[in-house]
């Protein structure tokens, strides 16, 4: 009757115990992570996740020149690109301990033009052949990216403040670039237009790495830093039309035209990094910053070289492509 009694009394203190435990379990939170303090792996649950970015870029070349001094051979004018709305959409799937699968597609589509400009005196446009100072000038260029990642990440927590995630997978890439030079000549006894239309297109594809970081800066905000880097190879098509109008006639009467295409692969090496300030409320996820992309050799605006009015060689040689600009990315878990 006394083992009893005794067994019935341990009982109802178990019991206990593990009441206050579970209760004690609901007002506190989870450990953040799953395995030790120092180097560990998070405890977040599976689930989806969506994000949307939206970027204010300026696209950037160098070999944006159209006229330049025929005394010095100094490229005096080129195109500014303005600035201009880009967008990413992002899809996820968290699996548990920090891991990750993440699609990604990034759009940017931007026009630019310049007025006709009257510079007179010795300048000429760069790339066509005038045997004398032109009249008027103007050109246009236009950029366009579809970018597209799929890559496959790992989380950690390095402390109770650092998360890193290292990412790897696959980089698609598609840029067209379009850059025209238009040019007048009103001098007698022939009225004369020219004009020189650049197109470069790249499809490319290959290997995809990258670290993101986090640092813990108290109340649930966050100094965060994307990198990342590919490799894409595929193939570049380059095409150049040259064209002689007679602009005394009505009709334009084209006197001469001329295309001059070039068809190749090529590695293009690309590097994208960001850095900003990130808040992040249980599911919710909202992040402002800088980005800043570059496409390494992948625009060429002339196929072949080629001679220009002076006589002097406009060489085939590629030119990089970059972005950069601010950035507001918004992300939900759910």
């Amino acid at each position: 009757m006394i083992i009893k009694r005794c067994l019935l009394q341990l009982t109802c203190v178990a019991i206990l115990c593990v009441t206050q435990a579970a209760m004690a379990a609901s007002y506190y939170p989870a450990p953040l992570a799953c395995i030790s303090e120092r180097i560990s792996l998070p405890c977040d649950n599976p689930g989806f996740a969506v994000g949307f970015e939206g970027n204010i870029i300026q696209a950037g070349n160098s070999d944006l020149s159209y006229i330049k001094d025929s005394i010095s051979d100094a490229e005096v004018v080129s195109i500014d690109p303005s600035s201009a709305y880009a967008f990413l959409l992002e899809a996820a799937y968290y699996f548990e301990q920090g891991s990750s699968l993440v699609l990604q597609w990034r759009h940017f589509d931007k026009s630019d033009k310049t007025y006709p400009l009257n510079k007179g005196g010795a300048f000429y446009p760069i790339g066509l052949n005038f045997t004398a100072p032109i009249d008027s000038v103007r050109a246009d260029t236009r950029f366009v990216l579809d970018r597209i990642n799929l890559a496959f990440g790992q989380q950690v927590y390095a402390g109770r403040t650092l998360h890193l995630r290292g990412h790897y997978g696959l980089s698609y890439a598609n840029i067209r670039h379009r850059f025209m030079v238009s040019a007048e000549d009103f001098s007698e006894p022939l009225l004369m237009a020219q004009t020189d239309e650049m197109h470069t297109r790249f499809d490319g594809m290959g290997p995809l790495g990258g670290v993101d970081a986090a640092y813990e800066l108290g109340s649930d905000f966050q100094l965060r830093l994307h990198t990342s880097a590919a490799l894409l190879l595929g193939e570049a098509r380059y095409r150049e039309d040259r064209t002689i109008y007679n602009i005394s006639s009505v009709s334009d009467d084209v006197y001469q035209r001329t295309t001059l295409r070039l068809s190749e692969w090529i590695v293009v090496p690309t590097l994208s990094a960001r850095v900003g300030l990130g808040y992040v409320n249980d599911q919710f996820t909202a992040e402002a910053g800088w980005m800043f992309q570059t496409y390494m050799g992948v625009i060429k605006h002339h196929p072949n070289d080629l001679n220009d009015s002076e006589g002097a060689i406009v060489h085939s040689q590629p030119s990089n492509f970059t972005l950069d600009g601010p950035y507001v990315k918004l992300k939900y878990v759910m």
